[in-house]
């Protein structure tokens, strides 16, 4: 094959990365399963190394990179300057459970002003004190069901510090948490934090995939009224309380759906945002923390 390709595509052929059973990653739902699940993952990637040691030539790939062009591209830091916020902090769950998250959008909410401090709905007891807003991404929180319902004081301090007007952002998996009810991996339906009147549950296929953008129709994004965010979903969870204040469309063909719970402090969904796509959405969010910050202060 790499005499055929070289000679018809008139391109180098570098190796290729064999097929190695005792090597595979397995999957789960969409995404691989998690590096602290695997057992001896450090000895199977040494092993995919040294093999690839053998079956890639290096030199040839390093060669072609080398003489790559550069690519040029705007300064997406662009939309957020002239940006100022005081510090807020901001709590943001991370555990088994979420961990579904964009290192470039802590980095940015650092960037704006954020004091990023990391809890756990399964193993702590309590939110961290002082907070000015609270986050909670994706993840797998249906495989910790149990974990995640016997954490009941947890629970009701998430209930208790969003309605009360805590600002809080919560997507796919976070947003499945933030429900009455969840079915979790086992068919087993689990009380969860009850800001979501509603009940999350489990679909034999993906129930939305892919890109789309959304456009308000009612609520408000933190006190703000956004153009366009544009998003993704994937998912094979769905909830009988999805919310209606967006309306979500694929950018090709007609298909449309109506989706999330936005409020002057709450925006909660299904759809992942990558904040340098909508900066409108970190910029309210930290904008409404701060206010909130300055109102419990008084």
């Amino acid at each position: 094959m790499k005499q055929l390709i070289e000679e018809r595509l008139d391109i180098p052929v570098a190796g290729y990365v064999p097929e190695v059973p005792d090597c595979v990653f397995k999957s789960r739902h969409l995404g691989l399963v998690m590096p602290d699940e695997i057992k001896d993952i450090k000895e199977k990637l040494h092993r995919l190394a040294g093999i690839m040691r053998e079956t890639i030539d290096w030199d040839t790939l390093f060669r072609i990179a080398q003489g790559a062009s550069f690519l040029e591209a705007e300064d997406e830091t662009d939309s957020f300057e002239n940006t100022s916020f005081s510090k807020v902090r901001i709590g943001i769950a991370k555990d088994e459970a979420f961990c579904f998250m964009y290192r470039e959008n802590l980095e940015l909410l650092s960037d704006m002003g954020a004091e990023l401090v990391f809890f756990s709905p399964i193993h702590d007891r309590h939110l961290p004190k002082d907070l000015d807003g609270l986050i909670f991404y994706g993840g797998y929180p249906e495989l910790y069901g149990m974990e995640l319902e016997e954490n009941h004081v947890m629970r009701r301090e998430t209930a208790s510090a969003v309605s009360s007007g805590l600002p809080c952002m919560a997507e796919c998996g976070g947003f499945l948490y933030l429900h009455r009810e969840m079915e979790d991996k086992d068919g087993i339906f689990r009380e969860m934090a009850g800001v979501i009147p509603g009940k999350a549950y489990k679909e034999d296929r993906l129930s939305r995939f892919g890109y789309i953008s959304l456009r308000q129709n009612s609520g408000s994004l933190f006190g703000t009224s956004p153009a366009e965010l544009t998003a993704h979903e994937f998912h094979y969870y769905d909830s009988d309380c999805c919310g209606q204040d967006f309306y979500a469309k694929k950018p090709v063909g007609n298909r449309g759906w109506e989706c999330i719970y936005a409020s002057d402090t709450l925006f909660a969904g299904f759809p992942h945002f990558y904040y340098y796509g909508c900066p409108e959405l970190p910029k309210a969010f930290l904008r409404k923390c701060r206010q909130y910050q300055t109102e419990k202060r008084r």
